[in-house]
């Protein structure tokens, strides 16, 4: 035979191979399943072909065109005349190319990055289009080929040329020939494991399948396009077959695997594989297990299962009742101080002992009633039960009586109303709530803080506990799993995001750890089993991609369309300078594992926070050079480098060279036309100038003579206003002066009284009567000194000269006035008090006040209200 033909054949049976459906044993854990819809994608129902280029991106021959899809965003590319896409390839220039109905052409990516087709349908004669489908595309050498029912269509880039035949049924290349062969759809078989719709696919009619760059399998539904992650670390396991009801329990024992749903529980026996998920076998049903299986516990090398229905014991693939009473949680060993053997059983309402004796249950019906006792953990001091909402209660029991029971008081308010947890984690209990992680103090009798979980108190509100035999606690946290791993250096929490939301939860959780390839969860819907040494070593090749930019605008117009980095940096129009961000990384199935982070260089001070959001937008971006960086890190902290798209948003229009070009020249012109202007003005204003100098030195002359005139007459009032102020100081003197001798004559007067009073007292003693006659001389002188005529002549002179003649001018106004009535005015004019004036006119005091009504008489002053002294000092004036 020739080397074509062997090929042919070789090619034939192992299409048949894989093709033919699997007859023999399924693993029992099968690739976690991710099913996207037509809704979920937006385009037709059926997907025909699929390819995959070298950055990951996925592209499917739809029913209403190319499909892309780069692990967050869909879109679709419909054909010119709006046929279903039958086919789909990529080149070794890159071009995808497609074939539909009555079309055939290839997609490229122009310079803003997007998808734009180019149809090959001009370069084929009239005779030559009258073909329906292309059904497949192969692509040979520097050759592409399509493949319709009657037609085979080459082209090599420039020219196409037709291949006539009766029947092309399939289109095949190998490195040195090309071949076709029949094909008929069939369930698929893949490394020996069958993959249907009991499997998880959303139908079995298989149109194509792809196995990407990440060894996953894609499948090209007749209704939709569905994923197969093989090349995963987690497997699910559906003990019931195409039914997907909750698990609950799981355990080995005997070399079988046990599972517990709410249907029953199941076995399978296990082959000695180091992933367990790898076993061949189909399950079988317990026989009476149907119901609610709560728990399966190996205790004294037996296996037990808690059962709504009560207590069993598995044995010979059947499930025998122990005690039906009420619903069992779970089974411990409860060590005795007499060495028997105690089962102790947690139930729905409290806790059973059973005693073991010779592989035999026997129930003598002790039982400590208190509330459901799901949670149970022994120490020391007893076995202590927690209940969700109702607290802590603790059970003493020795074997030999009734068990005490005692509820534990929260003086510390540490329990929360509905989440309070027990378990047991490196031989200390542990309790759970929802302020906090306290283990159990023995010394104390109380429950304090755990230091050993500060970083897990950091996570959220833990809901569960296991500690598996390596050392590291697994955990459940708001429907998540993770795991606080040990063998690091400092401990490191490790989360398993590819089953957020997919766990049992309120309680009902369980990890079972068997070693660290094989960790069984119950879920939702089955089981889940984690190969947990692998899934830290698995580190996905990862690269963030730009999806797409957009402008931010009402019509969100495409700047960058993603299929290809652009060759120079894109200029923006100032008018569009508000960018929206849309990324991707190809790590498909694993979308919610992945974080990104973004940096627009120029604009950010760093890079953002890490967060699930694969758009980002920045709105009035100014005018500058920038450079928009995304990478992207999924749950193992495997990061990506960074990608970058460089852009220049231009300035406005009244920002650039030629605007501020147009800005000079009219400054320049305006500061010309200014400097005429203000030549013209100069010139007026000089001109104005000297005329209003004229104005002002004639101005400040008339001014200047006025200010001499005004100086000249304040210099002669002034020297008029210091003559007066030096008379009136002169006048001031005189006045003091004769005050003064007023002030002696009335001084010398009260002496020379006084004195001529105590002579004459003096005189009249007998030892003086021979002096009478010296003593009536001495009185006389006196007398004479007394007697004021001559001294009022001389003050009257003096006091005229003083006050310009004003006893003389008082004389000529007022002639009927008589000496003793001037000299009353004249002392008043001094301001002298009434007794002074009393003295220098030897008159009493009354005297004086008489004189005084008298001059006001004859003055004319009948008012009482004038004053005297004051028309005395104006009189004269």
């Amino acid at each position: 035979m020739s080397k074509t033909a062997l090929l042919f054949c070789f090619f034939l049976s192992l299409m048949l191979f894989l093709l033919c459906p699997a007859r023999g044993q399924n693993t029992i854990g099968i690739p976690m399943i991710v099913n996207y819809s037509s809704q979920a994608y937006n385009a037709g129902s059926q997907n025909w072909g699929m390819a995959q280029d070298e950055r990951g991106i996925l592209y499917f021959a739809n029913n209403q065109g190319l499909l892309t899809f780069d692990g967050n965003y869909w879109r679709r590319y419909p054909l010119p005349n709006k046929t279903r896409v039958r086919s789909v390839a990529i080149g070794k220039d890159g071009r995808i190319y497609v074939g539909g109905q009555s079309e055939l052409g290839y997609f490229s990516v122009n310079e803003k990055g997007e998808l734009v087709y180019t149809s090959l349908m001009p370069l084929i004669d009239e005779k030559g289009k009258d073909f329906t489908d292309i059904w497949n595309i192969c692509i040979f050498g520097n050759q592409v080929f399509f493949r319709a029912y009657r037609k085979l269509f080459s082209y090599d880039g420039h020219h196409m040329q037709i291949h006539e035949g009766q029947q092309w049924n399939f289109l095949g290349a190998t490195a040195f020939s090309l071949f076709a062969l029949n094909r008929e759809r069939q369930l698929i078989s893949f490394q020996n494991q069958r993959i249907a719709k009991a499997e998880g696919l959303q139908n079995n009619n298989v149109l194509c399948m792809l196995l990407d760059k990440d060894r996953n399998l894609w499948f090209g539904l007749d209704n939709g396009i569905d994923l197969a992650l093989y090349n995963n670390a987690i497997q699910q396991i559906f003990p019931e077959g195409g039914d997907r009801n909750a698990g609950y329990a799981s355990a080995i024992y005997n070399n079988k695997l046990y599972l517990g749903l709410v249907s029953g529980a199941y076995e399978v026996a296990l082959e000695n594989k180091t992933d367990l998920s790898y076993t061949k076998g189909v399950f079988r049903p317990i026989k009476g297990s149907k119901g609610q299986v709560w728990n399966f516990s190996v205790v004294h090398n037996q296996l037990f299962m808690g059962h709504n229905r009560g207590a069993f014991l598995i044995n010979n693939d059947s499930a025998q009742l122990v005690d039906g009473s009420s619903g069992v949680w779970n089974f411990q060993p409860l060590p005795l101080k007499d060495g028997s053997q105690v089962l102790l059983a947690g139930s729905y309402n409290g806790i059973n002992f059973y005693r073991v004796k010779e592989g035999q249950v026997l129930n003598p019906h002790v039982r400590a009633y208190f509330e459901s006792a799901r949670f149970v953990v022994q120490n020391q001091n007893g076995i202590w039960a927690s209940h969700p909402f109702k607290g802590l209660f603790r059970v003493q029991y020795n074997g030999n009586g009734i068990p005490a029971i005692t509820s534990y008081i929260d003086r510390q308010q540490i329990l929360s109303q509905n989440n309070n947890k027990l378990f047991t984690i490196g031989g200390k209990m542990i309790l759970l709530t929802d302020k906090g992680i306290f283990e159990y103090s023995d010394h104390k009798d109380e429950f304090i803080k755990a230091a050993q979980f500060e970083e897990l108190n950091k996570v959220g509100v833990i809901n569960y506990l296991k500690e598996d035999g390596y050392g590291n606690v697994w955990f459940t946290c708001a429907n998540r799993v993770g795991v606080y791993d040990r063998s690091f250096k400092k401990g490191q929490i490790i989360f398993i995001p590819e089953l957020n939301n997919k766990i049992q939860s309120n309680g009902f959780e369980q990890i079972h750890v068997i070693d660290s390839n094989n960790v069984l969860l119950t879920g939702e819907a089955g089981f889940f089993h984690l190969n947990y040494a692998q899934y830290k070593k698995t580190h996905y090749p990862l690269q963030a991609m730009i999806s797409k930019i957009s402008f931010v605008s009402p019509n969100d117009s495409l700047l960058y369309g993603g299929y290809a980095r652009p060759s120079k940096v894109l200029p923006i129009d100032y008018a569009f300078n508000s960018l929206h961000f849309e990324v991707a990384t190809t790590l498909f199935g694993h979308e919610n594992t992945v974080d990104y982070s973004y940096y627009l260089e120029g604009f950010d001070k760093g890079w953002s926070e890490w967060g699930r959001r694969t758009e980002k937008e920045y709105t009035n971006i100014p005018p500058g050079n920038y450079v928009f960086k995304v990478r992207c890190r999924n749950s193992t902290d495997n990061e990506s480098t960074a990608t970058s798209f460089s852009f220049t948003v231009l300035p406005p229009w009244y920002r650039t060279w030629w605007a501020y070009t147009i800005y000079i020249l009219t400054v320049i012109c305006t500061l010309y036309l200014f400097y005429k202007k203000q030549q013209r003005k100069y010139k007026r204003q000089q001109q104005r100038k000297l005329q209003e100098q004229q104005n002002k030195y004639d101005e400040e002359q008339k001014r200047l003579q006025m200010i001499h005139q005004l100086t000249v007459a304040e210099n002669e009032r002034k020297i008029s206003l210091l003559q007066r102020e030096k008379l009136e100081v002169e006048i001031g003197h005189k006045n003091a002066e004769l005050a003064s001798s007023a002030m002696n004559l009335v001084h010398k007067a009260e002496i020379l009284s006084r004195l001529k009073e105590d002579l004459l007292g003096f005189k009249e003693t007998a030892q003086l009567e021979k002096g009478t006659k010296e003593f009536q001389k001495i009185i006389k002188l006196i007398d004479a000194e007394l007697n004021h005529a001559g001294e009022w002549e001389d003050f009257a002179r003096h006091f005229d000269s003083v006050h310009a003649d004003y006893l003389k001018k008082l004389k000529e106004n007022y002639p009927d006035l008589t000496t003793s009535e001037l000299k009353l005015a004249a002392y008043l004019r001094l301001n002298l008090s009434t007794k002074e004036i009393a003295q220098l006119l030897g008159i009493s005091v009354r005297g004086v006040e008489t004189s005084r009504y008298r001059l006001r008489k004859k003055l004319g002053l009948t008012n009482e209200d004038a004053n005297l002294s004051n028309f005395l000092h104006d009189v004269t004036k």
